[in-house]
């Protein structure tokens, strides 16, 4: 959530459109490279 100043639901909303989520012992876990990777591809920002 600090890494990309979102909050808890809106991070794991994009998390989960980039299959980045994984459960382990309870926990999950996103895989920032894969969440980065889908944000470059599929979301579009004015400059």
């Amino acid at each position: 959530m600090l890494l990309y100043s979102l909050g808890r639901h809106s991070i794991e909303e994009l998390a989960k459109d980039a299959k980045a989520r994984y459960y382990v012992k309870g926990r999950v876990l996103i895989d920032t490279i894969k969440v980065n990777d889908h944000i470059e591809n599929n979301c579009e920002y004015d400059e």
